[in-house]
């Protein structure tokens, strides 16, 4: 895992990420990325659709 901030260009589906959990918190957790979402569709264990595109694609993290 490389400190800074990633841009999504660098992440790819398997790697280990540092997040924070909520934005401006100064809390994180870790995980791995187990998808990257490029258009509208359910994600995670919720099932809610995630409103993703190719200009603000959205990261699947799993603990």
């Amino acid at each position: 895992m490389s400190q800074g901030k990633a841009s999504i260009d660098d992440i790819q589906e398997g790697d280990k990420v540092q997040y924070f959990t909520i934005p401006g918190s100064g809390t994180h957790s870790t995980g791995v990325v187990e998808a990257i979402l490029t258009e509208p569709q359910p994600a995670g264990s919720t099932g809610v659709t995630v409103k993703a595109s190719e200009d603000e694609p959205r990261i699947v993290i799993k603990k």
